[in-house]
């Protein structure tokens, strides 16, 4: 039996710079993965197995004293909303994911392996960042061969075995994030009817488009981190912008739409028109 599933996780240990300010364990929650057109809709009814290997997934976070959301809640949540149902796979996909509140997706791939030495249950782990597909961590485990068909014995075997270095992986990165801050692409183009460009002059900064939207870059960005890729008269491309994981001031979550609000202020505050839209780790900014 193959199988494989998502644990989303939310950080809510936070560090101020410099500073640990409090430690709270992240909460968790399980669903299934799904392949190209699969509707998890119907997997996650039809599959007692599934079924089972969440459950016993999502208990072994709880062993641990980690907070768990419950992935069937939300799923019921989300169909009472009549406009889900007519959405592809892959719209539903994301609202599962903008709904969860989370900034981790862990891939869970399992394996069952049946022998006459015993039965057993494989594991691999693999966490990313949600906007930015940041690798966190990953790590292969097994349960070991036991005589026994129990599913939810074998899945909470295997995630005994590898929970606990995996955790350690994951909160080193966390670390790393937290010190570094996370990463969003940024891309700055025009409409085709726009009357701007890269090299018009900005009338209240007197200098070029290119040179304030840099400038602007260079001073909001997380430690100053920001890199360029490439400028012309029709766009402006950043690879990296750096933002900080939390507001320091409301200790709440940032996301790449915190750094998109950023932008409209600024570019409101030059009278530039524009639009702008995000889609997880871009930000794309078009000047009308």
């Amino acid at each position: 039996m193959k199988g494989r599933f998502i644990l989303l996780i939310f950080f809510a240990s936070f560090v101020t710079f410099g500073q640990e300010v409090r430690t709270i364990q992240p909460s968790i929650m399980v669903i299934p993965y799904t392949k190209q057109g699969e509707d998890i809709r119907t997997k996650i009814e039809n599959d007692f197995n599934i079924r089972t290997a969440i459950s016993t997934v999502t208990e072994g976070f709880k062993a641990r004293a980690y907070d768990t959301k419950d992935f069937e809640t939300l799923l019921r949540a989300l169909l009472r909303d009549e406009a889900v149902m007519s959405e592809n796979q892959t719209d539903f996909r994301d609202r599962i994911f903008q709904n969860a509140g989370t900034d981790i997706i862990v891939e869970l791939d399992t394996e069952y392996f049946q022998s006459g030495s015993g039965n057993s249950f494989k594991i691999i782990l693999r966490g990313n960042d949600v906007h930015s597909g940041t690798s966190y961590s990953s790590i292969n485990c097994e349960s070991g061969k036991y005589y026994t068909t129990d599913i939810a014995k074998l899945a909470d075997k295997a995630v005994t075995n590898c929970i606990n270095p995996f955790l350690d992986m994951m909160n080193e990165k966390f670390g790393e994030i937290v010190e570094n801050g996370k990463s969003v692409k940024i891309i700055f183009e025009f409409s085709q009817d726009s009357s701007w460009s890269m090299s018009r002059t900005v009338p209240s900064k007197n200098d070029k488009l290119k040179y304030v939207i840099e400038d602007w870059l260079n001073e909001s960005a997380f430690k100053n981190y920001v890199v360029i890729s490439t400028v012309t008269d029709t766009q402006l491309m950043v690879e990296e912008f750096r933002y900080p994981l939390r507001d320091p001031k409301t200790n709440q979550n940032n996301t790449p739409r915190t750094v998109e609000r950023k932008i409209e202020t600024f570019l409101e505050s030059i009278n530039i028109p524009f639009k702008s839209d995000n889609n997880r780790s871009t930000i794309y900014v078009t000047i009308k």
